[in-house]
């Protein structure tokens, strides 16, 4: 009987442990098909709007990276005015700055 229990130990450890593994495995790639899926799902619908729109055959591609580079650029001098000239606000917690939000909203 002793022995027994210990086969039949053994037998569930060993099932348990390859049950284990393949759990593992398949959150392993069940994780990466759904970075794939959501992957596929952000950016392909860009990649058919830019390939079907006629944008692919005026070698725009590098105009885009342009433009987007000078909006990074735009961006990066408006934080740093902000920063530099425009006060920080000194009203009360929970109190609106009226003149200070309008003077951001100038930039």
């Amino acid at each position: 009987a002793g022995c027994e229990v210990v086969l039949w130990s053994r037998c569930v450890g060993e099932k348990l442990l390859t049950l284990i593994y393949f759990c593992v495995e398949f959150v392993s790639k069940m994780t990466f098909f759904h970075f794939g899926n959501c992957v596929a799902l952000a950016y392909v619908p860009y990649v058919i709007v830019y390939k079907c729109s006629g944008l692919a055959e005026y070698s725009a591609f590098w105009k885009c990276v342009q433009a987007g580079g000078a909006y990074l650029f735009t961006q990066l001098c408006k934080m740093m005015l902000l920063a530099t000239f425009f006060p920080e606000s000194t009203v009360a917690a929970g109190g609106l700055d009226i003149t200070g939000e309008f003077l951001k909203c100038t930039v």
